[in-house]
C-alpha cells in the first residue's frame, strides 16, 4: 500500500503541475535525500532508492511521506491540506 500511495501522490501532483509521475517521484526522492550516491569516472550519480515494503517499514515510510509533503509544499506551492486531500481516498482505504 505504501508504494500505491506514493505513486498516486506522484500521479496527482504531476497532473496538477503538468509533469510525469516518474519525474515527480525522482524529484521527491532527490529532495528528501532518499537516494544513494555512486561515484563514476564522470562524477557522482544520485540513484533513487526503493520505497518497497522490503526496503522500508511503516515508520520509515511515514517519515519519508511527510518529507515528500514538505517538498511538494516548498517546490510546487501546494499546501499540506491540499496534498492530503489529493490522496485522501487512498489514505482512508489504508486506515
Amino acid at each position: 500500500k505504501f508504494s500505491a500511495l506514493f505513486w498516486v501522490l506522484c500521479t496527482r501532483i504531476g497532473d496538477a503541475v503538468g509533469c510525469d509521475s516518474e519525474d515527480i517521484a525522482f524529484i521527491l526522492k532527490k529532495r528528501t535525500g532518499h537516494y544513494k550516491e555512486v561515484r563514476t569516472k564522470h562524477g557522482i550519480e544520485e540513484i533513487p532508492l526503493s520505497i518497497s515494503f522490503a526496503r522500508m517499514d511503516e515508520l520509515a515510510f511515514r517519515e519519508f511521506f511527510s518529507r515528500c509533503i514538505h517538498v511538494i509544499e516548498t517546490e510546487f506551492g501546494i499546501v499540506r491540506p491540499d496534498v492530503l486531500a489529493a490522496v485522501s481516498d487512498i489514505l482512508e482505504s489504508a486506515a
